[in-house]
């Protein structure tokens, strides 16, 4: 299922049947399982995608509520609550968005001043034609001496006009790297997700329900200052779409131009 273009433009490294068949080309096996793959690598990359854009939101807010400097396509409003701050982001779809894409709907944005938690709830909300749902929760925590802000999503779903979706839950624990000192400005921001889980129930035009895990394998890195932002730049997650057989998605080495590929080893 494949959702977000700035999600697809990192994978222009993955193999692709597309660009090999002729009429009357037969795909191997071990072609049609790199296509498989592929198509699993861009569907947990959509979801990752998501997380990451959902945080991003969710630590601006939080950060410099005052600002609307961070989104180029909502409207911002906020008013003071029981417990803390409820913010509202509309999206209008005259607006085109930092990725090229049109948003609309709204999302509720929940902060409870005592806990520091933050609930973000979409209404009606669509990307580029694709319905999301879910509940995304922020925590702040801390292991191993450091401050992390853990992502709980339950009940995610992305759905596109023809019914397909991709449901999912996902937990991501991030440590703000560098940029803490500059709330008003987000491009110097360096974000580390020290560890993801992530579990997908996929259904993609006739084919069966098919449910997919995937983990990091290693600490990833989100660099705020590079174009497709919610993109990482290092780090791996690992996933399997036939079972017993690893596949790993590599982010690169932390430079903006890098692309994620899919490899057969970490």
């Amino acid at each position: 299922m494949k959702i977000f273009s700035t999600t697809l433009l990192s994978l222009l490294l993955l193999i692709s049947l597309s660009c090999k068949k002729t009429e009357n080309y037969q795909a191997t096996p071990e072609e049609i399982a790199a296509d498989l793959d592929a198509s699993l690598a861009s569907t947990i990359l959509s979801v990752e995608g998501l997380s990451n854009e959902m945080e991003f939101l969710a630590r601006q807010l939080t950060l410099n509520p005052t600002a609307n400097n961070f989104i180029s396509c909502g409207n911002i409003t906020s008013q003071n609550i029981t417990d803390g701050k409820r913010f509202e982001i509309n999206f209008n779809l005259t607006s085109t968005c930092d990725d090229n894409s049109f948003r609309s709907g709204k999302l509720i944005v929940t902060y409870q001043t005592a806990t520091g938690n933050i609930l973000i709830t979409p209404e009606n909300y669509v990307i580029a034609q694709y319905k999301v749902t879910g509940n995304y929760l922020f925590q702040p925590i801390v292991e191993q001496a450091k401050d992390l802000l853990k992502l709980t999503v339950t009940n995610g779903k992305l759905t596109n006009a023809d019914d397909d979706y991709v449901k999912f839950n996902v937990e991501h624990k991030t440590n703000f790297k560098e940029g803490k000192g500059t709330n008003d400005n987000f491009t110097d921001d360096v974000l580390e997700t020290v560890s993801a889980s992530y579990r997908l129930e996929v259904k993609n035009k006739a084919a069966a329900v098919q449910t997919y895990e995937a983990s990091s394998a290693s600490p990833y890195i989100l660099k705020y200052s590079c174009t497709e932002k919610f993109r990482p730049r290092s780090g791996k997650i690992k996933f399997q779409h036939t079972i017993g057989i690893d596949r790993y998605i590599l982010f690169g080495t932390g430079n903006c131009s890098d692309l994620a590929k899919v490899s057969p080893t970490p």
